[in-house]
């Protein structure tokens, strides 16, 4: 390497880039050992001691490029040496110089061998030689990060220059202005006020600080590098990092709240707050005491800024935390702030008698000295206003402040209402019952309030400290419990009131479960006829029945009182008969309560799922019962009961459910009126769909084969089944329950099983489809031109009746359905061969005449998550995006598909608008080219007129409201402003729906004046308000046309369109109107 060519070059050459690029260069030749440094500097030598002052800078800039492409661990103790001596040599050179060499101190500084003694050296040269406001934001920003570095590096050894460091760097940071510069100075000031002795120079610390607060900051636009927030947090914290600040700093804040811009306000506020938590002490606050109450009495009582006057009470409140730590001064201070707001508690129909409460809460949050200060003080006052005062406004502004008053006590467990005010709590105690019987509803809302205050603050203790502080003894409990109770079954309770007494009884019953279940539970239970005293058994009617059931269900959160609620609910629904009105009610109440334990804890929902499994028997003997009596609504609820319960179970729990209730199949154990091997469907599928994959379960092989079977052929040979003899309609219904039950959850123990029996079942599944769907596609008769005629157009030639185009023997529904849910459970198990089922099989079948639109409305069960079995809580293999991924292989092909087919065309129409809703905003903004085109040629089916409906002639593509309603749906969820507006001034960046417009719009005013289907013309309305806001040289030429259509629509007979098509017709008129859209 010629290393005299190479020194020449960046002399000759006038880019500081190119130097830069040389400096690398010899940097690495330096690290690989071909070069020495001794010999680069004896290179550099008569640059280095040249008269011309240019040949200085050029090689000490070198230089430095050297140094910073060096490791950190590269120069050993003894070259360090040399160079921090040379270093500090050249800081004595001329002023041009000194910029380039504090550059070259930087990456110095940083070697891990730096010898002690060197950062003193190398600092003091630089306080001494460098006047560093004198030079460029660049190299003040060096120097600032060599400081940076130091302070985090070499501590201890920097703290040896002491006060001297103070002064010095005082001096290279007065009349800093650079933001960049000032966060990095920000950074590291709390460093040296917490590690150097500040000595005689805390008042000039102070004013080179203060003369920054508060920040006036305003980047420039497109600049979100530093914000006047980060300066503002960053000086925040160096003027709170002390406390030898506070004599200067605190009446500087309290002056700036005199200024009208509201940031000085916030910055005062939150820096005054911030020097209490972090750094002043009780002595440091007295002195100001006056003066603080004086500012914030003025900005809460006369500011009118809420976030003012939220910042001051939040600094009232750590003003009192801090002065805690003195009791002489935090009395003084608690008196002084009470006898100013005492008189305006007096009079509670004045304006300042809320701030002056908010101010009273503000002192009690401080501590728990100061809370009990305030509460001792106020509240008997306000008791005794009360007594005074007649006016019900008056009375309920006065209770309003005593439950604000009395919830303060939450986060101070010590505290008791009953200690602090002795006597006088009796009293107000005495109060809160007597506004229970109250005649006006506010004040029983009020009274309610305050007991659900006092228990929140019991549990909010109890969950913060563990500890139990209750202001009601037994006595008080029972007699709470005994008013809420009465009122709950008074039938003239209004709704509110009967809302609020269930949320206080549920608080009740978390706080105090023993107390709730020896009173309050049995006279429940005696209102719904579980228990019949004497003394408590009344007829009630409905609408209170499901009141104290709802009741059931919010105090079941309490593990101890939901154990007995389900239990006697349960007992109560087999006491009760199907035909009884309200056995639904519980049945729901139940069904609710099972759902919220099901998402609650773990740890609770353990011990609740083992007590309610003893419960599993009877729930499982009520299903049954109402399967056999036909009512699927109620098998649907309690079938929903038992898949909760066995879900939330742990596989231990799990495994003895199904061990009782299917694998040991006998009565004599589960002691059930029948096998639940012979119950079909929907049970079955709760029991066995929600378990974990390890379980095992008995002959599950056995009753696969039997599903498939049941799918395949109609018939079973499992074992026989129970006949349900009920109405037709109802048995329809159930049967209809069942089928899709079993498939899904034979598609559920496909999602979960193990590889080699996945594999398995894969391949029989294949051979059975292969052979089942080519026998549907032959089924039919031949013409007599020997075209094949399937079963529907045989039934119409045959019967002229069109209810009959749409025929779908079971058989073909079952089997489309079976696949459906199959090709589910292998996208959620995210199989790699997933395009072949989707492609090659799905989107073939759709061309199918008979069953291909059954095929099509699959996609939307794809991409709907089940509530079921087949889903992430029932422990099945679940990928998160698998529907984003059956989105991206089905949308090319179906677009294919729709262009080659002809009677079909719909089905590809309808396998495509069953998607959209459940695909990202992002990933449709992808394919928008696919799918716009499929959309708006959906538009053009035509729909039969009124007078045609049951015209014989009506075709197959007739009967396309269904399709018509989906494509509006869909297309309306497209019609987003972010893909009908531009998102830039440039013309290349126009909406991605624009290109549609013109062949959308004339397409939904047609359909907006369609008589047949009132929903299609709301639909049709609703996208023409929104393509109402593409750019306006596009909707101009047929701005007119528009207007015109939608005049028509004004008549339209339903009001709920006519008042669409005004809105809509309004949105266009504005359009491009002066101060329209």
């Amino acid at each position: 390497m010629d290393l005299t060519k190479l020194i020449r070059e960046v002399y000759e050459s006038p880019d500081e880039e190119k130097r830069e690029e040389n400096g690398k260069v010899i940097g690495t030749e330096i690290s690989t050992g071909n070069l020495s440094l001794l010999a680069i500097i004896e290179a550099l030598g008569s640059k280095l001691t040249s008269t011309d002052v240019q040949d200085r800078v050029i090689a000490m800039s070198l230089l430095g490029h050297i140094f910073s492409s060096l490791k950190s661990d590269f120069l050993s103790s003894t070259e360090l040496t040399f160079v921090v001596d040379f270093l500090c040599d050249r800081l004595k050179d001329q002023h041009l110089v000194i910029p380039k060499v504090i550059l070259s101190i930087l990456p110095i500084i940083k070697s891990i061998n730096l010898p002690n003694g060197s950062v003193s050296k190398l600092l003091r040269q630089i306080f001494q030689e460098a006047n560093v406001q004198s030079h460029t934001q660049r190299h003040r920003r060096s120097f600032f990060l060599i400081i940076q570095h130091l302070l985090r590096k070499n501590l201890p050894e920097m703290t040896e220059l002491g006060s001297d460091f103070v002064m010095s760097f005082l001096q290279a940071m007065d009349g800093e202005k650079d933001p960049r510069n000032l966060l990095i100075l920000f950074d590291f000031i709390p460093t040296i006020l917490s590690n150097f002795p500040l000595g005689p120079f805390i008042e000039d610390f102070f004013e080179v600080l203060s003369c920054y607060f508060p920040i006036d900051f305003n980047p420039t636009a497109g600049s979100d590098v530093i914000s006047r927030e980060n300066l503002s947090e960053s000086l925040h914290l160096c003027l709170s990092q002390t406390n030898q600040f506070a004599e200067q700093l605190i009446p500087l804040a309290l002056g700036k709240l005199d200024s009208s811009v509201l940031e000085a306000k916030f910055d005062s506020l939150t820096l005054l707050r911030l020097c209490c938590e972090r750094s002043y002490t009780a002595e440091d606050l007295n002195p100001h005491l006056g003066a603080i109450w004086h500012s914030m009495r003025r900005e809460i009582f006369m500011g009118g800024n809420e976030e003012v006057e939220k910042l001051s009470n939040l600094f009232i409140s750590s003003v009192f935390k801090r002065l805690s730590e003195n009791d002489k001064i935090l009395d003084a201070a608690v008196k002084m702030v009470f006898s100013e707001c005492k008189h305006h508690l007096s009079e509670p129909e004045l304006r300042l008698s809320q701030p002056a409460a908010r101010i009273l809460r503000s002192v009690a949050d401080g501590s728990a000295a100061s809370c009990s200060l305030v509460i001792s003080l106020t509240l008997p006052l306000l008791y005794e206003q009360f007594i005074l005062k007649t006016s019900n406004p008056e009375r309920r502004g006065i209770l309003g402040i005593m439950i604000t008053m009395m919830s303060a006590i939450r986060y101070f467990s010590s505290l008791r209402l009953s200690t602090l005010l002795g006597k006088n709590w009796e009293e107000i105690l005495w109060m809160w019952f007597s506004l229970l019987t109250h005649s006006h509803e506010d004040f029983v809302l009020l009274s309610l309030t305050a007991f659900t205050t006092l228990l929140e603050n019991v549990k909010i203790g109890k969950s913060i400290h563990e500890e139990n502080t209750f202001d009601l003894d037994e006595k008080n409990q029972d007699l709470l419990q005994a008013h809420l109770l009465s009122i709950l079954s008074r039938d003239e309770t209004s709704h509110q009131i009967t809302f609020r007494v269930i949320s206080t009884l549920a608080e009740f019953s978390l706080v105090h479960s023993n107390g709730f279940l020896r009173v309050s539970v049995p006279k429940l239970l005696a209102f719904i006829g579980d228990e019949d005293p004497a003394d408590e058994r009344k007829e009630i009617s409905d609408e209170k029945r499901k009141d104290i059931l709802d009741c059931f269900v919010a105090v079941s959160d309490s593990l101890p009182v939901g154990k007995v609620v389900v239990g006697s609910l349960v007992k109560v629904m087999v006491k009760l008969k199907e035909e009884r009105e309200n056995y639904e009610a519980f049945v729901e109440s139940l069904s609710q309560i099972i759902e919220k334990w099901s998402n609650g804890p773990e740890v609770e929902v353990k011990d609740f799922v083992g007590f309610v499994c003893t419960q599993l028997k009877e729930i499982i003997k009520l299903s049954i019962n109402a399967r056999i009596n036909g009512k699927s609504t109620l098998y649907s609820q309690l079938v929903g009961i038992v898949r909760n319960l066995v879900r939330i179970s742990d596989a231990t729990r799990q495994q003895e459910v199904i061990d009782t209730f299917w694998n040991d199949r006998g009565t004599s154990i589960a002691n059930l009126d029948v096998d639940l091997t012979q119950i079909n469907g929907l049970l079955r599928e709760g029991i066995l769909g929600s378990l974990r994959p390890s379980i095992r379960i008995s002959k599950k092989e056995d009753l696969m084969n039997s599903i498939l079977e049941k799918v395949f052929t109609g018939s079973s040979s499992h074992e026989d089944e129970i006949n349900f003899l009920t109405n037709s309609v109802e048995n329809e219904i159930l049967q209809e329950l069942d089928s899709l039950a079993n498939i899904r959850l034979y598609s559920t123990f496909l999602n979960k099983a193990e590889q080699t029996e996945f594999a398995m079942l894969l391949d029989d599944i294949e051979a059975r489809l292969t052979k089942n769907l080519g026998n549907l596609e032959q089924e039919g008769t031949v013409d007599m031109e020997g075209n094949r005629v399937s079963p529907a157009e045989e039934a119409l030639n045959i019967n002229g009746r069109v209810d009959e185009i749409f025929i779908v023997n079971n058989t073909q529904k079952s089997v489309v359905t079976f696949f459906v849910w199959t090709v589910k459970a292998l996208a959620m198990r995210g199989i790699p061969d997933l395009d072949v089922w989707i492609q090659a099989k799905m989107i073939r079948m759709m061309e199918n005449l008979e069953f291909g639109h059954l095929v099509a409305d699959g996609f939307s069960t794809l991409m709907t998550d089940s509530p079921e079995s087949l889903n992430a809580n029932s422990f099945c293999n679940y990928k998160f995006l698998y529907k984003q991924r059956i989105f991206q292989l089905s949308v090319p092909n179906l677009v294919r598909g729709y262009r080659e087919a002809s009677e079909t065309k719909p089905n590809y129409i309808r396998a495509l608008t069953g998607q959209l809703k459940h695909v990202p905003q992002i990933l449709l903004q992808m394919e928008l080219n696919n799918v716009m085109p499929l959309l708006v040629g959906s538009l053009d089916y035509q729909l039969p007129a009124e007078d045609e409906m049951d015209e014989v002639v009506i075709s197959r593509n007739c009967l396309n409201s269904p399709l018509l309603l989906s494509s509006l749906t869909a297309l309306m969820e497209l019609l987003t402003p972010s893909a009908t507006s531009s998102s830039g001034s440039e013309d290349s960046k126009k909406p991605p729906l624009m290109d549609y417009f013109m062949d959308m719009t004339p397409r939904l005013l047609r359909l907006a004046q369609y008589k047949g289907i009132m929903q299609i013309r709301i639909l049709a309305l609703k996208c023409l308000q929104r393509c109402a806001v593409f750019p306006i040289f596009v909707i101009l030429p047929i701005k007119e046309e528009v207007i015109r259509v939608l005049q028509l629509c004004l008549d339209d007979p339903k009001r709920i369109v006519r008042k669409e098509a005004v809105r809509c017709r309004n949105i266009w008129i504005l359009i491009g109107a002066p101060g329209g859209l």
